[in-house]
């Protein structure tokens, strides 16, 4: 699991999960378990396989495009496992498909 620090902010009536470096939209079903820590500093959790190169997004997601340098990049067979440092270095498990090296991240 990936943790990140940021903080929840309200912009034009929608939520944001802020982390300096990224900010994605609280989804509308999720705003009302969200709402009462607005402007607070909170823990985001992210898992590896939540995190998604561009162009092979899961069905079904709202993507929230971020940029990242990808430091190591390891074939798994079924997965690519990324380390990769924005703010603070995270984990990605991506499809083995992605062009680690310049790979464009949503989660």
């Amino acid at each position: 699991m990936n943790f990140f620090e940021v903080t929840l902010v309200d912009q034009d009536g929608k939520l944001f999960v802020d982390g300096g470096t990224f900010k994605l939209a609280v989804p509308e079903t999720k705003k009302p378990d969200y709402v009462q820590h607005k402007g607070k500093k909170v823990i985001f959790g992210v898992r590896p396989e939540d995190i998604h190169a561009k162009g092979f997004e899961a069905p079904g997601i709202i993507p929230a495009p971020m940029t990242a340098q990808v430091d190591v990049s390891e074939l798994m067979g079924n997965e690519i496992s990324l380390l990769v440092s924005g703010k603070k270095q995270f984990v990605a498990r991506v499809d083995p498909r992605t062009h680690a090296a310049s790979a464009s991240l949503s989660t």
